[in-house]
């Protein structure tokens, strides 16, 4: 299940285990924040360009494939089995990210 949450001109974008072949069919994927399970067959350099995320969010360990293409991008990551619990808010125009290490 791919679920994309949008709150003003905020947008959240969750693949969960949306594969390559996956991202292929998914319509609309510009977003603000990007949650993924990091899976190797994950974010392909076309589908981070397209959606051009300005944050990442792994939920548990990324493949190390998947997060050399996002690093390389240069897109910041938050990895939850490192970072903790992550919480998100938003008032449509800014957001703010914390996790459990930050709080």
């Amino acid at each position: 299940i791919v679920v994309k949450a949008s709150y003003g001109n905020f947008n959240v974008l969750f693949t969960g285990d949306c594969g390559i072949d996956c991202e292929s069919r998914i319509a609309d994927t510009y977003t603000t924040l990007l949650v993924s399970n990091g899976a190797c067959d994950s974010l392909s350099y076309l589908f981070l360009k397209e959606s051009s995320p300005e944050y990442i969010i792994f939920t548990g360990v990324p493949c190390q494939e998947t997060l050399n293409r996002v690093t390389g991008l240069a897109i910041p990551v938050l990895i939850t089995s490192n970072d903790g619990d992550v919480v998100i808010t938003s008032d449509g125009i800014t957001y703010k990210i914390e996790n459990s290490k930050t709080r």
